[in-house]
């Protein structure tokens, strides 16, 4: 994970700003996707949406895919607005891994105010066989809960449900 500053460098090369109405999407609609527009929602981001189906779906629709040559980021924006991107909830702040070892502690011991999920495949999470992983480490963080992207998978489509 970028620090706030790296982030809002980024962000002003492409011409994103904490305001624009923003669209994520990658091939399959899942995992890409997921993950830039929590980026965005924790540094600030107020109006972040996910493409149901991502364009893997808009290709399967025969929706318009202009090419239109070389991109560069930014081309074509506005240079004028706000790319202060910073933590806005530091309750949601990421945490070490002391402060994981911490929380585990507490879990196993019946705290009820933090709450560890662990989205890997079920069979990596109970230690009974590689899953789709293999060479991945198996078990899991005591006190976490396991809940695959799997379930979220349409497997017809390979899109998200």
């Amino acid at each position: 994970m970028p620090t706030a500053e790296v982030f809002s460098e980024h962000m002003r090369k492409m011409r994103v700003h904490r305001d624009d109405q923003i669209v994520c999407y990658s091939y399959m609609g899942l995992v890409e996707a997921a993950r830039v527009s929590w980026m965005l929602r924790y540094f600030g981001a107020s109006n972040v949406r996910i493409m149901d189906g991502g364009f893997h779906k808009w290709n399967q629709e025969k929706r318009s895919t202009p090419i239109v040559g070389a991109f560069m980021p930014g081309q074509g924006l506005s240079e004028q607005g706000d790319y202060g991107f910073e933590v806005v909830d530091e309750n949601k702040k990421i945490k070490d891994v002391d402060q994981v070892h911490h929380i585990a502690y507490y879990l196993a011991n019946k705290a009820t105010d933090w709450q560890i999920i662990d989205t890997r495949p079920e069979s990596l999470f109970l230690a009974k066989g590689p899953g789709d992983r293999p060479g991945h480490r198996q078990g899991h963080i005591m006190g976490s809960v396991n809940i695959p992207f799997q379930k979220f998978i349409d497997a017809k489509t390979g899109c998200l449900k």
